[in-house]
């Protein structure tokens, strides 16, 4: 039993000063394939203290605006994750009364980015984030005809957006739905299940 332990001791000792001696933490971070493979790309970077440049993000905001939440999310929608010129250019055209706000919001931003934050290319940037925070809903009386009244909200949100410097990823349009499929996908995903039918698909 001595034997037995005295060797247990000395190759835990051996691999424990192994460990240390290469930067490791534990004798069990060790692996066939990591020796075979080598290091990865971020430990490499982290090794070289390469640093990824950060992009400029630039937020922007307008609080009580008299509009209806829903009525502005239609247009916050439109114009998130879009290049930022498009997105001016779609609130100019849009006939929703919430487009002009959030054309002017956008405005301010880009207008931002350039003074406050160096940005050189002000149409090197896209819409980050677009959305619609709740405001006060005032209740107010709705006065009517033989002196009846009733009751009437005035809705009141806010329109926050960030403005990032870049290229678009894109806007992520799900497609769970057969109508929003291109022709081929939509057969092959929903195929006919008449049989002996003379259709293709």
């Amino acid at each position: 039993m001595s034997l037995w332990r005295s060797v247990l001791t000395n190759s835990l000792f051996s691999t424990q000063s192994k460990c240390l001696l290469q930067g490791m933490r534990c004798a069990s971070y060790f692996s066939v394939a990591r020796e075979r493979i080598g290091k990865s790309t971020t430990e490499l970077k982290k090794e070289q203290q390469v640093i990824a440049p950060t992009l400029v993000e630039v937020p922007n905001c307008r609080r009580d605006v008299r509009i209806n939440p829903k009525k502005m999310l239609a247009v916050a929608n439109l114009v998130s994750r879009m290049p930022i010129d498009e997105a001016i250019v779609q609130c100019q055209f849009s006939p929703k009364g919430a487009a002009v706000v959030v054309k002017e919001v956008l405005e301010e931003a880009q207008k931002m980015a350039v003074e406050q934050y160096g940005v050189e290319d002000k149409s090197h940037l896209f819409v980050d984030q677009s959305h619609v925070g709740r405001g006060q809903h005032l209740r107010r009386i709705k006065f009517h005809g033989r002196g009846r009244f009733g009751r009437m909200k005035r809705y009141y949100c806010h329109y926050f957006c960030v403005l990032k410097e870049g290229v678009p990823p894109g806007k992520d349009i799900k497609r769970d739905k057969g109508r929003h499929l291109p022709e081929l996908e939509r057969k092959l995903r929903y195929p006919k299940t008449i049989k002996n039918s003379l259709a293709w698909w």
